[in-house]
């Protein structure tokens, strides 16, 4: 089964209204399995499934309509009260109270008996002293709110170097040339005028002869090491 980028965790398909009987016979094992570490996982199913029997299996209808039905008694007797409310409708998360404006904060009861400070973005309905409206988190909209803050300027960083290094023969032409120079020198290397850092003979070994991809030091224990900079 194709794990799909929205599935459904049991306990957002208990919010769906899914019953642990409707899981285990429609739902079936789960198409995802999560290590949450500790010996503990977390089991999802997939939404495209989940969706599809809600909109097919005439068990799932009739549940899923009695649960809704029993949810919006208790949500309606809540704003009646003068509270606010989250309701999911079509998959979308709205908030339901009397006194909604746009532009301005209402806190909403959860299910837990905390509460949670959202913005009204936009009525949807209005009925009998309720609406319904799309909201944003508080810290969302605080942060579309504030005036952005000036930037500082950034220093100005010099460019790195483009140091390079390069290996020669003592006894081949540049090899000779370049025994001679000294730090600051502006000599020519494969084309093009550089500015040396150092020249220096040194030791090599085998893999650094593989390294510089040439078999010309293969009889060589000495060369001359440049290190050298574009001017």
């Amino acid at each position: 089964m194709k794990y799909d980028s929205t599935p459904f965790s049991r306990r957002e398909l208990a919010r769906r209204g899914w019953t642990k009987t409707l899981i285990d016979q429609l739902l079936g094992d789960p198409d995802h399995v999560e290590n949450l570490g500790g010996g503990r996982v977390q089991y999802f199913w997939s939404s495209s499934r989940v969706q599809e029997l809600e909109k097919t299996h005439p068990k799932v209808i009739a549940r899923l309509k009695k649960w809704q039905e029993k949810r919006a008694e208790e949500l309606e007797g809540i704003v009646k009260s003068g509270k606010a409310v989250f309701r999911r409708i079509n998959d979308e998360w709205l908030v339901q109270g009397s006194g909604l404006e746009v532009g301005k904060p209402v806190t909403v009861a959860k299910r837990n008996g905390t509460g949670s400070t959202v913005m009204v973005t936009r009525i949807c309905e209005s009925k009998d002293g309720i609406q319904l409206a799309e909201f944003t988190r508080m810290r969302e909209a605080e942060s579309n709110s504030r005036t952005p803050r000036p930037q500082r300027p950034q220093p100005r960083t010099q460019p790195k170097p483009d140091i390079r290094t390069a290996l020669f023969r003592l006894d081949e032409p540049m090899g000779m040339l370049l025994r001679r120079a000294k730090t600051g020198d502006i000599v020519p290397i494969a084309g093009q005028n550089v500015r040396i850092i150092y020249a220096r003979q040194r030791t090599i070994n085998d893999d650094e002869i593989s390294l510089y991809g040439s078999d010309k030091f293969c009889d060589a224990s000495v060369v001359l090491e440049v290190r050298y900079t574009l001017p």
